[in-house]
């Protein structure tokens, strides 16, 4: 097992660090941070743990305390344990964001892949305007493409690029450098390996068939993967909700294009969606959102991954 002490260093290479701001709203705060500064983590420990004894559980001090206690810790377990209460437990609190941050890095230090990339995505998606979330997207876009997985990867660094302060060289230079993996021919490439890798779907059927008549016009041709998930007629009715699979969102039209063609390709019937930034790659329109997941459903079955989410007006 990775001695604790080595798992901080781990995480501090990391680039975490306990934000100024936490300074100043808690002195007490800033006084564990100095001692565990200076060397004495013991005093540290104890000054925390005093805070602790202190707070009632489930109040905003109490939170408070267990995030100056996990700084404190000399043992990775222990403190992940106090980061993870802070975040799940504490939503509200200032230290919230930074919790949900030191989890996912401690997680990532000793080998926890899949819950370091998770806590990242929690971040941003909890923390959308916080100071955390270029670094937090950079991690989880960067995770999900050594895991392969460039429809929800590429979308995360873009998003890490848009919010990446301009100061921040050395961020900017990480995000350019796993971005550019992100390009339109690489998403079709991996979209067409995916489907090579899936179970075929059973052909549909080519026949030769005189013009049908006009009282009873057939069906357009067209695969059968198309026709398990083509556009459902909605309810008669003023403004009726439809449900869609989306399988991605990216910063650049032309990557939603790009994946929009190869599923197209593959027999869905899919479209992008947006005027501006994130363009959404949607797949089909239901009635019912339970159309929809069985329809996502087959389509997982296909390694095409995807949400329900509730499809724009037309």
């Amino acid at each position: 097992m990775m001695p604790a002490f080595r798992l901080f260093v781990a995480v501090a290479l990391l680039g975490v660090a306990l934000p100024a701001r936490a300074q100043e709203r808690d002195s007490t705060m800033a006084r564990v941070q100095r001692l565990v500064n200076a060397g004495d983590r013991p005093g540290a420990r104890q000054l925390a743990d005093s805070l602790v004894a202190a707070a009632t559980e489930g109040s905003p001090e109490y939170g408070e305390a267990l995030f100056a206690r996990a700084f404190a810790s000399s043992s990775a377990a222990e403190a992940e344990r106090d980061y993870l209460r802070v975040s799940v437990e504490y939503p509200f609190s200032s230290h919230a964001e930074d919790a949900t941050m030191m989890v996912a890095q401690l997680k990532l230090a000793r080998g926890d892949r899949t819950g370091a990339r998770r806590n990242f995505e929690r971040l941003v998606r909890e923390h959308p305007g916080g100071t955390q979330v270029a670094k937090a997207a950079f991690w989880a876009g960067r995770l999900a493409l050594e895991d392969g997985d460039m429809a929800h990867g590429c979308p995360s660094l873009g998003r890490a690029r848009e919010a990446a302060p301009a100061e921040d060289v050395e961020l900017a230079n990480q995000i350019d450098y796993y971005i550019q993996r992100c390009t339109a021919n690489a998403l079709a490439a991996e979209a067409a390996r995916a489907e090579t890798t899936a179970t075929p779907a059973t052909p549909a059927t080519t026949t030769t068939t005189a013009a049908p008549a006009k009282s009873a016009p057939s069906a357009p041709s067209t695969p059968a993967a198309a026709k398990k998930d083509a556009v459902r007629p909605a309810p008669q009715g003023k403004a009726a909700r439809e449900y869609s699979v989306q399988v991605a969102a990216f910063p650049k039209q032309r990557d939603a294009e790009a994946l929009a063609e190869v599923l197209r390709q593959r027999g869905y019937t899919v479209r992008v969606w947006g005027e501006k930034a994130p363009f959404r790659v949607r797949v089909g329109r239901y009635p019912s959102r339970d159309d929809a997941e069985a329809a996502r459903g087959r389509m997982k079955a296909s390694r095409v991954n995807g949400i329900v989410v509730e499809a724009e007006r037309r």
